[in-house]
């Protein structure tokens, strides 16, 4: 699988969101590497897999938590968006749980198709309200 590269135009202009946006990338580049460790490690995809919804449950607080000190005004579905996340998330787990490795490169096109959707596409939605209350 091809590694997501974070660039500048992904900012979203807080330092911290940003960080952790590239932080999922790490996640999810880490993923598609441990495809190859999964004979040898047979669970490793999964630690991965449960460090990635858990730094991804935090982000979506921190990003949540800024998005109402600005006001934004469509938090509600950004929200609803996160809640989609976590259950197309879920769904391909339990399929990767059913077909093992097989299920890999499924589940890391979707996380990569996500966040470059939900970085690029979702969050630029807030940036001028950031940028407009900075801290």
């Amino acid at each position: 699988m091809a590694r997501i590269e974070w660039s500048p135009n992904w900012s979203v202009g807080d330092d911290l969101l940003d960080h952790e946006h590239q932080g999922l990338i790490a996640l999810i580049n880490r993923l598609s590497e441990v495809e190859g460790e999964v004979r040898a490690h047979p669970g490793i995809w999964r630690e991965c897999l449960a460090e990635m919804v858990l730094y991804a449950e935090n982000h979506f607080r921190h990003e949540e938590e800024r998005m109402g000190q600005v006001a934004y005004p469509h938090l509600e579905a950004h929200r609803a968006g996160h809640l989609r996340f976590r259950k197309q998330l879920s769904l391909l787990a339990q399929e990767a749980e059913a077909r093992g490795e097989d299920a890999l490169p499924n589940l890391h096109a979707f996380l990569a198709a996500w966040l470059k959707n939900h970085v690029l596409e979702d969050d630029r939605r807030y940036v001028a309200y950031l940028t407009v209350n900075p801290d």
